[in-house]
Parts: structure tokens; C-alpha cells; sequence
């Protein structure tokens, strides 16, 4: 890990100083040092890259506007950080990119008790997939120096220049998508005046990342190959997720985390999670072996896109494995506020043994007027009645010509197969949800 500069009294710290924690924080990115890039931030520290406005003035406040990226504290940075470094996050993954970040025209804007305002121009060069891109701007900081050394308690990056899409690989957006106009909002540059439409419903506007103390409840071996598990919050108020969301669960006794879907809704403070049993896996030991009631567990988050809209015209739900999770919660909050459109799901799993809490989605049948589901098992010596994959078994009805909603969650060839299922049957729905998960676990 980088070191970082120490502090001098405020009033001492020098242009070379701040010049030096500068290029520390710049060195920590070029060589990856993701832990010591992190320990140049406050906990509190916020994060924001503006947009341009029709004004062709940066956004200035990233509640009400929009904003390439804002992050309300560190727990956003370290998420970010999380998903680069398990490959989470399809837009982040490997090939890391080799990066040059270059710094020039420090200068000191302010300086009081405790802080130091300053700005500095900045050209950045990234090369990967055999393409160079070069990006450049002004960052302003906020350095809280009351500490043992300075920190960065308010970052902002203005972004010169129309926008590049960054380099991306097809789990994250297929080149169809980028051809209709979307793009990554984690990779993309702004490079002159753009305006972005964000297929996101204001509730997500409702949530916040944070670190979430809990212990865990109880643990429900399922099947050979499904875990599940139950954690009770420590401030259930402080809680709350959009059903489909996940968080990042702490494995006890390690500095390790491991990202799961809720299986529930919060009740009394307890959530639970659906998980696959991978053998030897950490999180996976952890739960079949060593998960003792009381145990301490942080969840951070919740985090995700994958979660359940408004239901205005019939929807389709599209579960594979224990890509049942998210849906699991999806019914429970349906089954409570009701839901005036139909709702099919179809539930495939590779073995017999696979299926599990299907008991709950017979209640959830039984409770809800307009919900059907159906279980497919891959298996050709299964006994299950209905074999095969999921599209095996996709009715046209579900489709309704295109006038529905998807929602799928299951691993990318999953994925990968139902699009191409659609697009065989020249079927374009009205929206299309989707969370890739990969059931491997660094051990």
C-alpha cells in the first residue's frame, strides 16, 4: 500500500505537501493499489462527477440533478472498489485498464482550521482492448486536515470534452444496446452536452449504501446445493432496499465479503438470503460448518438496479438456481400491496434437488389473484413433468406480443439464451430486466 504523506499543522502545510498526497492518490490508481486509493478518504467523504446542463454549466447538486457519478460518503467508493476487485461488476471486470494519471496547476483555494480547499487541472490516459482514450478536466478538493494526515473529505471532477462508452465487455451492455443509444453509466465520459434518460423508478432515489451491523439468525440447509440463511439487523430503521437489490455480506472472522440478493422483505429487523453451497467456498464453509446464532455480520449496501418497478401491464418472471432470491422478495412485497396484473414466473434449476421454497411460491400463488409459476428442471433423467431449460417452456400468452415486463435473474448463459429466445421470435417487451450473477466463490 501506498504511504500517505503525514500532516503538518494546517497552517504549515505546504503546496509541496498537498502536491504529494496528490500524486500518492494518482500513483494508487495507475498501480492499482485499490486499499491505499481508498485510505486517502474520510468515511464521510463525498464523491461527484457533474453533469453538463443545457447551459453548458456543470450540474450542481446531484439530489435533484443528474450527475455522471455521485457517491454520498466512502461506503460507495468501497463498494465501487468491492465489485472491481470479485468481478461483481461486468463493466469493471478484467482486463483492468493500464492507466497514466497526470496532475498539473495545483493551487490553494482556502485554507481555515482543519481544511484546505484546493483545484488542479488533470489528463488521464487508459489503454485497454487494444484502444487509447484519453480524458481531462479539473477536480476540486476538500482536505480534512485536522487528522494524523490528510484526508479527502469532498471530491468533485469536472469532466472536459461528448462522451466515450470506456471499454466494457457484452455481460455488461451488448453492442445492440450500445447501438440503440445506452450506455454504462460507470463507464462512460462525457465529452460535450448530452442529456440522459435513466429507466430508473424515484424509489431507488429512497436508499442508501450503508454499513449495516446484524448477527446472524439461523441457517436452513435447503438441499445439497442451496443455503439458506436469516441476519437480524441491529437498527432495522436505518434498513431499507427495493425488493431485487442486494448487499455485501461479511464472512465472519475474515475481511472477506460476499454479495447476495435478498431473499425478503425486512420483518422485525430479520432478512433473508438464498445462496448456493459451493464446496470449499468461504461463505459457503462459513454457513454449512461454522454459522453459530449471535455470530456479528455487516451488510453493506443495498446496491443494484435488478429491482421490482411499478406493475402496469403483465409481467414475467424468469428465475435460475438460486436466482430465485430476488423474486422471492419481489412476491412477498406484491402479496402485501396487491397487484392488478398478471404475473408469470417460470423457476429453472439443473437437478431435482435444486428446487427449493417452492412452498413459497405456492403461497404465494394462493395469496396473490393473477400469479402462476412454473418449475423446469434441466435433467433429462429427471422425473420432474417438465424438462429442459426455461425457454423450453416460455409460452407465447407470457409474452402477450411484446406488451410485458421481464425480469430475469439466473447466470449469463441463462441470460444469453432468452434474449436470444426473443429476438428468434421477434419479440421486443416493453422492458427488459435482467441481474448476470456467477455462482463461483473465491475460496
Amino acid at each position: 500500500m501506498s504511504a500517505l504523506p503525514k500532516a503538518a499543522p494546517v497552517a504549515d502545510l505546504s503546496l509541496e505537501e498537498i502536491c504529494a498526497f496528490l500524486y500518492a492518490e494518482a500513483r494508487c490508481l495507475d498501480d492499482k493499489d485499490w486499499e491505499g486509493w481508498l485510505a486517502h478518504y474520510a468515511p464521510s467523504a463525498t464523491f461527484h462527477m457533474p453533469a453538463w446542463d443545457d447551459d453548458d454549466l456543470p450540474t450542481e447538486n446531484p439530489q435533484t440533478e443528474i450527475s455522471l457519478i455521485y457517491y454520498g460518503s466512502k461506503q460507495g467508493l468501497e463498494d465501487r472498489v468491492f465489485r472491481i476487485k470479485t468481478d461483481r461488476s461486468s463493466a469493471t471486470s478484467l482486463p483492468e485498464p493500464r492507466t497514466s494519471h497526470n496532475i498539473s496547476n495545483v493551487e490553494i483555494v482556502e485554507r481555515g482550521a482543519g481544511f484546505v480547499k484546493l483545484r488542479f487541472n488533470w489528463v488521464s490516459d487508459s489503454f485497454r482492448y487494444k484502444t487509447s482514450d484519453m480524458y481531462f478536466g479539473t477536480s476540486f478538493y476538500t482536505l480534512d486536515t485536522s487528522g494524523a494526515r490528510p484526508l479527502i473529505a469532498a471530491k468533485k471532477v469536472i469532466l472536459s470534452g461528448d462522451y466515450t462508452l470506456g471499454s466494457y465487455i457484452d455481460d455488461a451492455m451488448t453492442q445492440d444496446e450500445a447501438k440503440a443509444g445506452y450506455v454504462l453509466t460507470c463507464q462512460i465520459k462525457a465529452t460535450s452536452d448530452c442529456v440522459i434518460s435513466v429507466p430508473a423508478s424515484s424509489a431507488v432515489c429512497k436508499v442508501k449504501i450503508a454499513a449495516h451491523a446484524g448477527q446472524m439468525l439461523e441457517t436452513r440447509a435447503l438441499s445439497p446445493s442451496s443455503i439458506g440463511f436469516s441476519v437480524k439487523v441491529a437498527e432495522p430503521a436505518e434498513l431499507s432496499y427495493l425488493p431485487g437489490q442486494y448487499v455485501n455480506v461479511s464472512v465472519p472472522d475474515t475481511t472477506q465479503a460476499r454479495s447476495y440478493s435478498f431473499s425478503s422483505m425486512p420483518r422485525d429487523g430479520v432478512v433473508e438470503f438464498l445462496v448456493r453451497n459451493i464446496p470449499g467456498g468461504l461463505m459457503s464453509t462459513y454457513l454449512s460448518q461454522l454459522a453459530r446464532a449471535g455470530d456479528a455480520m455487516t451488510l453493506t449496501g443495498p446496491v443494484g438496479s435488478f429491482y421490482l418497478r411499478d406493475v402496469t401491464r403483465p409481467t414475467l418472471f424468469l428465475a435460475g438456481g438460486t436466482g430465485l432470491a430476488p423474486f422471492l422478495a419481489m412476491l412477498e412485497l406484491l402479496t402485501k400491496k396487491g397487484c392488478a396484473h398478471p404475473i408469470h414466473m417460470i423457476y429453472g434449476v439443473t437437478n431435482d434437488a435444486d428446487l427449493v421454497e417452492v412452498d413459497k411460491l405456492e403461497a404465494a400463488a394462493a395469496a396473490l389473484p393473477g400469479f402462476t409459476f412454473a418449475t423446469v428442471v434441466a435433467d433429462p433423467n429427471s422425473a420432474h413433468e417438465r424438462k429442459g431449460y426455461v425457454t423450453h417452456h416460455l409460452r407465447d400468452s407470457a409474452l402477450n406480443g411484446g406488451d410485458v415486463d421481464i425480469y430475469l435473474c439466473g447466470p449469463p448463459p441463462m441470460v444469453d439464451a432468452v434474449r436470444a429466445y426473443l429476438d428468434q421470435k421477434g419479440v421486443k417487451p416493453a422492458s427488459f430486466h435482467f441481474e448476470k450473477f456467477s455462482p463461483s466463490e473465491n475460496k
